[in-house]
This record gives structure tokens, C-alpha cells and sequence, in this order.
């Protein structure tokens, strides 16, 4: 797979053995004197995240080359993440996909291929859905620790029209957080506390390109009910 660098994105013609190109970018003056590079002098950036439990992972990726300029598919080529191909939306060099969440996903880029692993799926253990969460201090727990995951766990209330929201980590997973009053002291009683959990894993790196960033990862919400 080869890159051309074009500020239109007009087809290309095929290149000999059926080669196909990525386009975007940078002014050329012409067909031939496109710039050509190989898959491996590109960058990637992806993250792959579910939402909740039960739905599709949510794919988007930039592609990109030396100078951050965005490249574009074109001749049928094609980078697919368990099977499915990234679809360029209508801004240049995005790309996304909507794919069945997994445990490990697998990136094929011509003949290269490379698995990044998810978090396990998980399950927020307490308090439970509904529960009366002491803005005192209460302790937060889930399942399925993974000792390669980072958590990063979010409180939202909205509260007389204004959200009031904190944010603890990135952190190693542990399985539980413990939050103070001190953590807890810009939540009031009167509304429900939004919790979410997320987990991810990031991998710098893959067979196939010069550079790469993938994040793969999972949330859990519930909401609980402050009280003294």
C-alpha cells in the first residue's frame, strides 16, 4: 500500500500490479509527481471504546503522514480491525468504524497484522444502581481487575441547571476507589450521582506503520442517590 500526497481526493489510477494509493494533504502539481510513500512512513491514531455493556465498540482513527498532513484511501485498499474496514467520514484522514466489542482486536494493514488486547469486560459491584451513596465517603468497586488496564473513574451530578462533575485517574486498576468527603464535597443531596467507570488499555505501536497510538477500552455507568 502506497501514499500520495494530493489536495484533491480524485481517484488515482492504479500503479502497476494493482497497487493502490492513499491521497490527501499536500499541493502537487500533478499525477505523477504525487509523492509516493509506504504504509509504514504513516502515523495512526486510534481508539476503540464501548460504551456500555452490550454494544458495538465505536472505532475512530486519524491517519496521517511525517507532517500530521491527512492521508486518504483510494484504489480499494483497505485497514481493518477484526475484519472490519475503517470508513474515511467527510473530513480527510478520519476514519471510523462500528464493530462487536472483543477481548483483542486485530489490525491488518496490508500483508501486517497486530492484536491489542481490551480490558475484560467488567461490572461495577458498589454501591449498586439506585443505592444511597454517603457524600461522606463511600467506597467504589468493580470486577475483572486487569493489571494492564488504567481506570479513570467520573462523577456527574446536575444540579439547579449546572453539571458538576470530578474526575479521578487515569490509575492502575485496583478494583476499587475510595472516595472521601473531601472528593465528594461538590455534590449536593437533591439529585442523582452519575458514576462511570472506564477501563482502557494503550498500545504505542503496530506492525505495518511508521507510528501508532491504539486505545482500547470499556465503560460502565450507574447513578446512586447522595445522602448524609
Amino acid at each position: 500500500m502506497r501514499f500520495s500526497m494530493w489536495r484533491s481526493k480524485t481517484a488515482l489510477a492504479a500503479l502497476g500490479g494493482a497497487i493502490g494509493l492513499l491521497c490527501g494533504g499536500c499541493p502537487l502539481t500533478g499525477g505523477d509527481q504525487s509523492g509516493e510513500k509506504t504504509l509504514d512512513q504513516a502515523a495512526l491514531d486510534v481508539t476503540i471504546w464501548q460504551a456500555a455493556a452490550g454494544e458495538d465498540a465505536s472505532v475512530t482513527a486519524t491517519i496521517g503522514d511525517s507532517r500530521d498532513a491527512p492521508l486518504s484511501f483510494t484504489g480499494g485498499q483497505a485497514i481493518r480491525i477484526n475484519g472490519v474496514p475503517l470508513a474515511e467520514t467527510d473530513q480527510a484522514g478520519d476514519y471510523e468504524a462500528e464493530l462487536p466489542a472483543a477481548e483483542t482486536y486485530t489490525f491488518r494493514v496490508e500483508e501486517a497484522t497486530a492484536d491489542v488486547a481490551a480490558p475484560p469486560a467488567f461490572t461495577i459491584q458498589s454501591p449498586a444502581e439506585g443505592a444511597e451513596a454517603s457524600l461522606s465517603g463511600f467506597q467504589l468497586t468493580w470486577s475483572d481487575v486487569s493489571g494492564a488496564a488504567l481506570v479513570r473513574v467520573t462523577l456527574r451530578q446536575r444540579l439547579f441547571n449546572t453539571d458538576r462533575v470530578s474526575v479521578f485517574g487515569p490509575f492502575e486498576d485496583a478494583g476499587l476507589l475510595g472516595l472521601s468527603a473531601e472528593d465528594l464535597n461538590r455534590f449536593q443531596q437533591g439529585a442523582d450521582l452519575q458514576i462511570t467507570v472506564e477501563k482502557f488499555i494503550e498500545v504505542d505501536g503496530l506492525t505495518g506503520v511508521r507510528q501508532a497510538s491504539v486505545t482500547a477500552g470499556l465503560a460502565r455507568s450507574r447513578s446512586v442517590t447522595p445522602g448524609p
